[in-house]
């Protein structure tokens, strides 16, 4: 007895999960379809919603390697996205990108805090100590010729000529970036300035965000020696916040060192986490409290704390600096004495060139 069998063969296709396997849950906890929704607005010739475009793109700048916008079609073809969003490919072309960055640029500060609002109960993120720093981004474009923002939108980043660390092109233009971030490297906060802001006028922009938009009333933030400015330090004060930063060590400090030794003071180890045995007794610290006036309000007055360092690494450095100065300054004299009376060494001038020439670092300890 014969059987038949019908057999039905449907078309199957792979698509690729990849690192989505990780990013897709974290994007679906947070709600970032609907937090971008809430915020940016659709444009009137948008096919498609902002968030699901602006969570899409999400996806693909936490790629291995960041996916540019041209390309985003195809991409979003390859890696689900168009089977996990319901949407198709040409949803998601260079176009729909722009126009969802172009809502979402104006309530980024709004879309970041809700983000935030979201992550710091589940992740326990302590914003309360923020480390701030600047760094350069540079540009190439015609960007005089840009489309200038609505007056109602907040102005963007110029770039412009500045400042060029070592390795920058001084022939290129940049824009600023200062970013605060946890002790954990978890970004808190940025901002994108002018191309030749100053960073001493970075930090109160920061104290300013922290405070008003992060509920931060007393932060406590981390800087390099463009924090601690007369300016950025009674801003601070005004505050209530707290900030660490180097300071140059200058003419009134050491004339409150001087006090200080003669007083009798003392310095003490400094020691810190993870410390090892190599590093005991490296730094000492000495210091000292003072009360600071508000020059605006006599009537204010607050206290600031000064600790001066001492760096064993840097007295061996020294000494041993100076013992090479001292040793070439001896070689160059006695080369000198040799050659006296003989030649050229007859004259007070070619005497003082040679010296001149051949002291270097070690001029300081010859009197002539």
């Amino acid at each position: 007895m014969e059987h038949g069998v019908n057999l039905a063969v449907e078309r199957s296709q792979s698509r690729s999960l990849d690192y989505l396997a990780l990013t897709y849950p974290l994007t679906e906890r947070l709600d970032l379809v609907i937090i971008f929704n809430r915020h940016c607005a659709l444009a009137p010739q948008a096919e498609n919603d902002n968030g699901v475009v602006l969570t899409a793109m999400t996806h693909s700048r936490l790629a291995p390697t960041p996916v540019p916008l041209m390309h985003m079609p195809a991409w979003a073809e390859d890696y689900a996205i168009c089977e996990l969003y319901n949407r198709p490919a040409s949803a998601f072309n260079d176009d729909a990108c722009g126009r969802a960055l172009d809502a979402l640029y104006p309530v980024l500060p709004q879309v970041w805090v809700e983000i935030l609002g979201r992550v710091r109960p589940e992740s326990g993120l302590d914003l309360s100590v923020l480390h701030t720093d600047v760094t350069l981004i540079q540009v190439e474009g015609h960007y005089e010729d840009a489309r200038k923002p609505d007056p109602a939108v907040r102005e963007p980043a110029v770039p412009r000529y500045g400042r060029t660390p070592k390795g920058f092109d001084s022939r290129r233009k940049q824009v600023a970036l200062s970013m605060s971030v946890t002790p954990q490297d978890l970004p808190a906060w940025w901002l994108a300035h002018d191309g030749n802001v100053a960073d001493p006028q970075v930090y109160q922009q920061h104290l300013f965000a922290l405070r008003v938009w992060l509920q931060q009333l007393r932060p406590i933030m981390l800087g390099d020696s463009k924090l601690p400015t007369e300016d950025n330090r009674l801003a601070f004060h005004r505050a209530g916040a707290c900030y660490v930063g180097p300071a140059t060590l200058r003419r009134e400090d050491r004339q409150v060192l001087q006090r200080l030794w003669q007083s009798g003071a003392t310095c003490d180890q400094l020691v810190w986490r993870d410390q090892g045995a190599k590093d005991q007794g490296r730094f000492w610290g000495l210091a000292v409290k003072e009360e600071r006036q508000d020059p605006d309000d006599p009537t204010r007055t607050y206290s600031e704390r000064t600790v001066f360092v001492f760096s064993r690494d840097e007295r061996r450095t020294i000494r041993h600096a100076r013992a090479k100065a001292l040793w070439k300054a001896r070689t160059a004299l006695r080369h000198v004495q040799a050659q006296l009376n003989r030649g050229r060494y007859k004259t007070r001038n070619y005497i003082l060139q040679q010296l001149n020439q051949r002291l270097g670092s070690g001029a300081s300890f010859v009197t002539y």
